[in-house]
């Protein structure tokens, strides 16, 4: 099964988030090629992210400083962003065709409502 037909990469009812000179600062591109691998690799990282709590979770995300073309940070962006979504139904990710894996700015954990929301960094 290829990773991108998974259900976890799709949401049709998110809006895209309109890049703008507030926020250009704060969005991170970052290109990813599948590999032969890449699928099992994936799932041990999910298999260590499940032991985390929410907020470590989001502490983990927020951590991220991308570095440019690391096959190995693709893969643990993408099993981030799979839990993300099982765990939230929502991801910090956005990822644009098979390639292009977006990071949108830093976020923080709304207990209250088990969810998170992108912190304004300006």
């Amino acid at each position: 099964m290829n990773y991108w037909d998974s259900e976890l990469t799709k949401n049709p009812n998110k809006k895209k988030e309109e890049i703008n000179e507030s926020n250009l600062n704060k969005i991170h591109y970052h290109f990813y090629v599948m590999q032969n691998g890449d699928l099992e690799k994936v799932q041990i990282l999910r298999e260590n992210l499940k032991n985390l709590s929410n907020q470590k979770l989001i502490e983990s995300y927020n951590k991220i400083k991308p570095v440019e073309e690391n096959h190995s940070q693709s893969l643990s962006f993408i099993a981030l962003h799979q839990e993300f979504y099982v765990r939230f139904d929502t991801s910090p990710f956005e990822i644009e065709g098979s390639h292009l894996i977006i990071l949108k700015g830093k976020i923080k954990y709304l207990d209250s409502e088990n969810t998170f929301t992108f912190l304004d960094e300006n």
